[in-house]
């Protein structure tokens, strides 16, 4: 039953941003996540919380920090409603970047690279939005996705959404064979970074200077396929998007065990991802509780 209703919530949200203006919509999805703010308190403290403590700020720059981070949750959520409701166009999407000479860097990073490339994004900037920004410049991406927790959201609105521009997605919990296809055929892996993981394949590496549990999936398939790595972001920037590419370098030194490689190349890519956290701090997902291990 619960399920049947979240997801007929949605269709409602879908439905009522097909009568709104996109403005309209943008409008009521940044009142309902700061009433969100308000009501959820476990989460309003543990999105303070981890600011507090990996921004080391005091306690009233936290709480606008976080207020702002649950209003830019809400373009992003806009932006997926709006998309599935046909109100934002490839045009829109390609007339909102203020730098797409960028995408040229991916392109010329899959042409130097004998094995794809694994892109990395986080829960920052609006993720949602890389994958149609790659797939509308003709770059092919394969994501990987978590299995939600509701199936008819997942199979009716999450994966289409994804896959609405020629993105292959796939869920990680068999996506080995999928993953190797892919970048033997020379293509994008892209893979969500930032999260709490557990089981095998993870590892304690500091984000923040704090311990987190993170996934070594991206160092595993780097030293196995010695494919390109890079990090890929779009940022928001008023109403404007840019893209952020950074390619991972590797300085690690070959007379490591495979331990000692795994861990350093994850630590590595853990300190690329919060250098950039830090320089638009209200744009990623501190709701998240990212540090429990």
């Amino acid at each position: 039953m619960r399920e049947k209703i979240e997801y007929y919530f949605v269709l409602s949200l879908i439905q009522i941003s097909k009568i709104l203006t996109i403005k309209a919509t943008y409008r009521l999805f940044k009142y309902l996540s700061i009433l969100a703010f308000h009501l959820l308190k476990k989460r309003k403290e543990l999105t303070i919380s981890n600011i507090q403590k990996a921004l080391k700020v005091d306690n009233k720059t936290s709480k606008q920090l976080a207020i702002n981070s649950y209003i830019h949750i809400s373009k992003v959520l806009s932006y997926s409603i709006l998309i599935i409701a046909e109100k934002i166009s490839k045009d829109d999407i390609l007339n909102s970047l203020i730098n797409i000479e960028e995408l040229e860097k991916l392109k010329n990073i899959i042409s130097n690279s004998k094995n794809g490339a694994i892109l990395i994004t986080g829960h920052f900037g609006n993720w949602e939005m890389v994958n149609h920004i790659l797939s509308i410049s003709n770059i092919q991406l394969n994501a990987i996705m978590r299995e939600g927790n509701n199936d008819l959201i997942d199979k009716n609105i999450v994966i289409p959404f994804r896959q609405k521009f020629g993105t292959k997605t796939n869920y990680k919990q068999n996506a080995a064979l999928f993953i190797a296809k892919a970048l033997k055929r020379g293509e994008f892996v892209g893979l969500l970074i930032d999260q709490k993981v557990y089981g095998k394949n993870t590892i304690i590496c500091n984000f923040f200077d704090i311990q987190a549990s993170t996934t070594t999936m991206v160092s595993e398939l780097f030293l196995k396929f010695n494919s390109a790595v890079v990090l890929v972001f779009a940022i928001y920037e008023d109403e404007k998007v840019k893209i952020v590419v950074k390619e991972f370098e590797n300085v690690i030194d070959e007379n490591l065990s495979l331990e000692e490689k795994i861990f350093q190349i994850t630590q590595k890519i853990n300190d690329l991802l919060e250098d950039e956290i830090k320089k638009y701090p209200t744009q990623w997902f501190w709701m998240h509780n990212r540090w429990k291990i």
